[in-house]
């Protein structure tokens, strides 16, 4: 893929990556002013993707006055990144979450996971959203190993699932005609739609009905208790009653939080495909990490010469230092198109691909309600476990019950304060590489020098005699912007994406552009200018720094 150039001047806040997506192409979002005064209101909601945009719209209807602050345009985040599988299989696979959280915590998420998927079929019915909302089966099955050497694993799953209550059955193979999968799970009710449609919907009544939505507006600042309130970056004031953080990685939450979840990188490719080779259908595979695939456009109306898009997921790893490394990126997406390639070689050329960004609770399970250590009237949704779609639509539901003193059967079993004692591996494997990760700090520098880094590239550089780390990035008329490399987060040293053109923490996930500017929690603040191009990359990109894209070809 040919290099993305990105304006400073009247910088565009369309996405947090560099590579754009078939939801970000085919939708343009409603266009909102940034927040220029101080405003009183009884709940403020912080972040403007699936979970930010539900909260606000459901405490709405039960007549709170709702205001919604974004610090790029709608979406702009990882909701934009999706792959939108309304996805009825529990991606933690429900005999794990049996076996950490009991039967009658995977029950909880079955139905939470049921209700969701109701909520936003509901939704786009009830404000005429078109959003291709459509039910379809979803195929869980084996990859051919775990078929060979551990066979009884879907009979497991499929126990499991039957007994959290989730509509399962088996068939002999999945519905793929090129390939034999094998003995597969259907999950019935399982749905898929244009999250951006129905977002920019939804947001759209929101604000038809008196919610107020301010982009561009980042609040850096959150205080609960008695004389609520949040404080953006440009100094004004919103009172409330309660605070809601939707920022996928919570930006206003203590190490506790971010010491139960990893930050993981997944990969997308799109090709082409002949109507009727895949069915309305979603996949998923065993594989650690799984793969997945749907279809995009279910137009039963193609005409002459028309494609559908087959969309396929997954090689996620950690974020970390291989980000730096180009081959290793462009591997996950190669390994994605043979995936694909093997189960339906019909597939035509690849049009597309992305990467995103899911946080991953070590005990399986998001992390929504109040904020550890913090009042009670502040609280977050996180730990997506990249099903966002769902997870943080019951995730808004349990924050509305919440704020209006409802019972919510959710609040216990997904608090985010828990202690994880179910998942005592998975934790010291988390720490484990978080300090690895923290390690940065004595590593060498990406190239011997500067002179090195070419056009439209960085790197991470360590001076000559300093222990300190320099983020470097060269723009694409030479010119060198230098950061300090220091995440303002907790301290980790960032790497450079090569992929998304952008530093990346492994520590906690955090993520700036190529400028400098944060684009992901949980870091608010930009990595701090060392030269002067950076000084006045970062003044003329003058708030959050989420990307423009003009023109992105493969």
């Amino acid at each position: 893929m040919s290099s993305t150039k990105v304006d400073t001047e009247g910088y565009s806040t369309k996405t947090s990556g560099q590579l754009s997506t078939v939801w970000l192409d085919d939708n343009k979002a409603p266009s909102f002013q940034p927040l220029s005064t101080n405003i009183d209101v009884d709940v403020c909601v912080v972040g403007g993707g699936i979970a930010g945009i539900t909260t606000a719209y459901l405490l709405q209807k039960e007549g709170k006055k709702v205001a919604l602050l974004e610090d790029g345009e709608l979406c702009s985040g990882e909701t934009g990144r999706t792959t939108a599988h309304l996805m009825g299989w529990y991606d933690d696979n429900y005999h794990l979450i049996k076996k950490k959280h009991g039967t009658k915590g995977a029950a909880l998420i079955a139905q939470a996971t049921l209700q969701a998927i109701d909520l936003i079929e509901d939704i786009s019915k009830t404000e005429n959203i078109n959003c291709n909302f459509q039910r379809v089966d979803g195929y869980y099955f084996l990859t051919p190993e775990d078929a060979q050497n551990d066979p009884t694993k879907i009979d497991e799953e499929f126990k499991a699932s039957q007994e959290a209550g989730y509509p399962v059955k088996i068939v002999a193979n999945s519905p793929i005609k090129s390939y034999h999968t094998g003995p597969s799970i259907v999950f019935e009710k399982s749905a898929q739609f244009d999250p951006l449609k129905y977002l920019f919907g939804v947001a759209q009544v929101f604000a038809k009905n008196g919610g107020q939505i301010y982009t561009m507006t980042r609040g850096t600042e959150f205080n609960g208790g008695e004389g609520a309130h949040v404080k953006t970056e440009k100094g004004h004031i919103v009172k409330c009653g309660h605070i809601v953080v939707c920022t996928n990685s919570p930006v206003n939450a203590g190490f506790s939080t971010h010491n139960f979840q990893e930050p993981y990188r997944s990969y997308v490719v799109c090709g082409e495909i002949d109507k009727d080779v895949v069915p309305q259908a979603m996949f998923w595979d065993s594989d650690d990490p799984y793969h997945y695939a749907r279809l995009q456009y279910l137009n039963k109306d193609l005409k002459q010469g028309e494609k559908n898009i087959l969309i396929i997921g997954g090689e996620d790893h950690r974020v970390g230092v291989q980000h730096h490394d180009q081959e290793y990126i462009e591997q996950r997406y190669t390994e994605l198109e043979k995936w694909a390639r093997e189960r339906w070689p019909e597939m035509g050329k690849i049009t597309s691909k992305w990467s995103g960004q899911v946080q991953e609770p070590c005990d399986g399970l998001p992390l929504i309600g109040r904020a550890p250590a913090d009042k009670e009237n502040v609280l977050y949704i996180s730990g997506d476990s990249g099903q966002g779609m769902t997870t943080c639509s019951f995730g808004a539901m349990l924050i509305r019950d919440m704020i209006l003193q409802r019972n919510n059967p959710l609040q216990d079993l997904l608090h985010p304060g828990r202690a994880m004692l179910s998942a005592p591996e998975e934790l010291i494997k988390h720490n484990l590489g978080t300090f690895k990760e923290y390690l940065q700090w004595l590593s060498r520098s990406d190239v011997a020098d500067v002179e090195d880094i070419l056009p439209d590239h960085g790197a991470v550089m360590r001076r000559d005699g300093e222990f300190t780390k320099v983020a470097c990035y060269r723009d694409c008329d030479g010119c060198l912007h230098e950061f300090s490399a220091v995440c303002t987060h907790l301290g980790g040293i960032v790497a450079w994406n090569e992929s998304e053109k952008s530093f990346d923490c492994g520590c906690h996930g955090s993520r700036f552009d190529k400028y400098g500017k944060v684009v992901m929690g949980p870091a608010n603040k930009d990595l701090s200018p060392i030269n002067d191009n950076a000084k006045k990359a970062q003044q003329a990109c003058g708030h959050s720094g989420q990307v423009k894209i003009h023109d992105a070809k493969l």
